[in-house]
């Protein structure tokens, strides 16, 4: 059961910020008619959807799923470096770039459900460390 709450959280996490890759081409999807975020909203407006409406999204539906669980930390951070550079908008080739990084992400979350599920000790989950190193700390 747990396993698909997992697959289903991390689809709806990728379709959800796949319109990163719209961000690339514009003037390409314009010119052979495309449908895109971008084309239908303009560039800076799916910048600001992508960081502050879908990705929190896709970050709550990692967390219903229980996918944040295995790395809270290293997942915040590499979203807020992700919405970092959807607002810091540059050239295509920049654009290209933060897609690839979406997809360096994408790849450590299911490297992150693997891990987790084989109890593999994972780097980046230090929220948890930190909760148990607590714990196990008497100031008595």
């Amino acid at each position: 059961m747990k396993s698909e709450s997992q697959v289903l959280a991390v689809a709806v996490w990728a379709g959800l910020l796949t319109h990163i890759a719209d961000l690339r081409d514009i003037k390409g999807d314009a010119a052979v008619g495309r449908k895109t975020l971008p084309l239908a909203f303009g560039d800076i407006t799916s910048r600001w959807i992508l960081t502050f409406l879908l990705m929190p999204t896709a970050l709550y539906a990692l967390w219903l799923g229980d996918v944040i669980a295995a790395a809270p930390t290293t997942i915040m951070a590499l979203h807020v470096f992700l919405g970092y550079r959807l607002m810091h908008h540059g050239n295509p080739r920049y654009d290209h770039k933060t897609y690839m990084i979406y997809t360096y992400i994408f790849c450590f979350i299911l490297a992150t459900i693997a891990a987790h599920g084989s109890n593999v000790k994972i780097p980046g989950g230090l929220w948890g460390y930190v909760e148990r190193s607590i714990k196990s700390t008497s100031l008595v």
